[in-house]
């Protein structure tokens, strides 16, 4: 009888370190995530950079982009470096060893219009930080 209350005392202590662990977790990839589109908006081609892995890649519309052609767009204006207002909400957070995968729903706007998007990032954590590796984007449409 002891055996087994020991057992699940230890289950119970585990499992609440693991719950603790993972919400750090997901608070640091949040944050990460939350820099990594401010960068975006900013134009901040350094900043990316050092968020990204190697190879990264990019799913977005019609297009499959990795990280150097993204860079360049970046640079050449054809994408970020514009004020936007962003919300984001977290629909899951899964941690698998170094990876963590984050979708949601999102919404963004400038003096451009709206768009309301679905997002899929799979970031991985090397050298003791957390970078991004995919991120996926799917439009649901204009403005709410």
């Amino acid at each position: 009888m002891k055996r087994s209350t020991l057992f699940f005392l230890a289950a119970l202590f585990l499992s609440g370190v693991a719950t603790a662990q993972s919400d750090q977790v997901e608070e640091a990839i949040l944050n990460a995530h939350n820099a990594w589109f401010a960068a975006f908006d900013r134009g901040d081609v350094d900043a990316i950079d050092r968020m990204e892995t190697d190879d990264f890649v990019l799913v977005n519309r019609d297009r499959i982009v990795d990280k150097r052609q993204q860079l360049e767009n970046i640079r050449t204006g054809l994408g970020g470096g514009t004020e936007m207002t962003r919300v984001t909400g977290v629909h899951s957070f899964s941690l698998i060893g170094d990876a963590a995968v984050l979708t949601g729903l999102a919404y963004s706007s400038s003096q451009a219009g709206g768009e309301s998007f679905l997002f899929s990032e799979v970031w991985v954590q090397r050298e003791g930080r957390w970078q991004i590796r995919l991120a996926h984007f799917s439009s649901v449409g204009a403005e709410p």
